[in-house]
Formats: C-alpha cells, sequence, structure tokens
C-alpha cells in the first residue's frame, strides 16, 4: 500500500514516523462493509432450525437482521457455536 511498516514504537523508529506524518501523500483505502453478508452466511448457516428455537438461541428479541447486525456479533457465534 505504499506506507511505512515499523514492528514497534521504539526510539529507532522515530525518524521513519517523522517521515510518515510529514508526508503529504495519502493513500486512498477502500475496505467494503461486509457486514451485511457475513451476518446472511451466519443465518444460512445457522438459520434452519424453527424460528423459536432459533430466537432461544440468539437471543430474546433478535427477530430480524438489523437487530441481529446491532446486537454482539461474537456472544452470537458463541450461543451458535453451543
Amino acid at each position: 500500500m505504499g506506507v511505512p511498516i515499523i514492528k514497534s514504537l521504539k526510539l529507532k523508529h522515530v525518524e521513519t514516523i517523522k517521515k510518515w506524518v510529514a508526508d503529504k501523500q495519502q493513500i486512498q483505502v477502500n475496505y467494503p462493509n461486509s457486514t451485511e453478508r457475513i451476518v446472511q452466511m451466519i443465518i444460512k448457516k445457522h438459520g434452519r432450525q424453527s424460528e423459536a428455537k432459533t430466537e432461544a438461541q440468539l437471543g430474546a428479541g433478535i427477530a430480524s437482521v438489523k437487530k441481529l447486525k446491532a446486537a454482539s456479533l461474537g456472544n452470537i457465534i458463541a450461543q451458535l457455536t453451543d
């Protein structure tokens, strides 16, 4: 990507950091939002159970993708893999 890489924030890297901060070049990075796709994959893989059982596993009140995305994805994955 054209940016300097350092292994730590030690004094020996001060000049590299100063040059990087002073550089006017901006690196344009496009990280697409994959949240919707990931949530859909989880629902597809684990959503073949009855709706009541799925809601019980995911947590009460999580009945839509919007609510599912709002919940903690880590907790949901942990519940689905139990």
